[in-house]
């Protein structure tokens, strides 16, 4: 997303909104995968490990639809 701001640059105003958007979706999958640790290490058994890690790996791809 960077790339394209550092190639289009005349496509924009001010570089603020491109950076937000970009550190914010950093963000979001950085404490989805902190999450997703947290929530796989806590899960008793194999079974419920893969149903909680197939529903979390949908929920935080829809950022990648979005964008």
């Amino acid at each position: 997303m960077l790339n394209y701001l550092n190639t289009h640059p005349e496509e924009f105003i001010s570089i603020i909104y491109p950076f937000t958007i970009s550190m914010m979706q950093l963000c979001g999958g950085f404490f989805a995968e902190i999450t997703n640790l947290f929530m796989l290490a806590t899960r008793p058994s194999v079974e419920q490990c893969i149903t909680f890690f197939v529903a979390f790996h949908i929920l935080s791809a829809i950022d990648n639809i979005v964008a």
